[in-house]
């Protein structure tokens, strides 16, 4: 992992994000890109025009300066890592320039928070991140505001079996590494459901059992409401990271599109990070 990308809106939950970033690029020694946009629908600017001409000298002044404040912090308190540090003004809507951010220096990680989020649903809808995990191939670490960060030492990664190898699991694998974690792999079956518990543990070591990680394990849970299985698992797990794939027909779309019955009951100050497809 060589380079983190950390979108922020100077809000306290950007900061606890940023805050996030810094140790994740600390420990993979990775360089930490700090991405603030001034997007105005009312204040686009064209070919040839300059941001202060566009924005106002002051406005284009006092972000770079807060940017490079938040730089200086971070500096602060780390004197001994090999963590390069790069600001960047951006003037495209937000998970646009997020997005072009990340591919433009080919960045390994997206980091962002969420506020006042309840769920692995709430996580995700109806949010900046939501359009940035539609946006990029990237992947992308979502932080809700009250999580602290801990060194890693649970993931849970859950997935669909009825995928065949969903997803490149390498996103996974790195950050596992980086803090020697433990990966839980969690497929939650709907109870009464025709699939045998054994058969579809069976089957789910199969899937993954060759990552090039040794430090696995396979879980079948069955549970009537999916969610409520990851994220109580989860919980009693002890995980520091949830894993969810973004993809067509995934288990992280099956969640979005199923039930609309309910708000999720459960807050969890887990972050969640949403890997994709090849």
């Amino acid at each position: 992992m060589k380079t983190i990308v950390c979108p922020t809106d100077f809000s306290t939950c950007a900061t606890n994000a940023l805050a996030y970033a810094h140790q994740v690029a600390i420990q993979a020694q990775a360089e930490l890109i700090l991405l603030h946009t001034l997007f105005s629908p009312d204040a686009m600017p064209y070919a040839g025009i300059t941001l202060e001409s566009t924005y106002g000298m002051a406005e284009v002044d006092s972000n770079q300066n807060q940017l490079e404040q938040l730089c200086q912090q971070l500096r602060a308190s780390n004197h001994t890592s090999g963590v390069r540090y790069q600001t960047i003004l951006g003037t495209r809507p937000a998970p646009d320039e997020i997005a072009h951010t990340a591919a433009t220096h080919h960045a390994d990680l997206i980091v962002m928070g969420t506020e006042g989020a309840y769920g692995v649903k709430e996580l995700l809808l109806g949010s900046t991140a939501a359009s940035v995990i539609d946006t990029t191939t990237v992947p992308v670490l979502i932080v809700p505001d009250q999580a602290i960060f801990q060194p890693i030492k649970t993931i849970v990664f859950a997935a669909d079996l009825t995928e065949k190898h969903p997803c490149d699991v390498a996103a996974l694998t790195a950050i596992a590494r980086l803090f020697d974690a433990h990966i839980l792999f969690l497929h939650v079956l709907k109870e009464n459901s025709s699939v045998k518990s054994n058969l579809a543990h069976l089957h789910y070591a199969d899937l993954y059992s060759g990552i090039g990680y040794k430090q696995v394990s396979f879980h079948i849970r069955e549970e009537s409401d999916i969610e409520r299985g990851i994220l109580q698992f989860s919980q009693e797990k002890q995980a520091g990271l949830i894993v969810m794939i973004n993809h067509k027909r995934s288990l992280l779309e099956s969640i979005f599109t199923g039930s609309q019955t309910k708000k999720m009951a459960y807050h969890t100050p887990i972050p969640l990070l949403a890997i994709h497809t090849n």
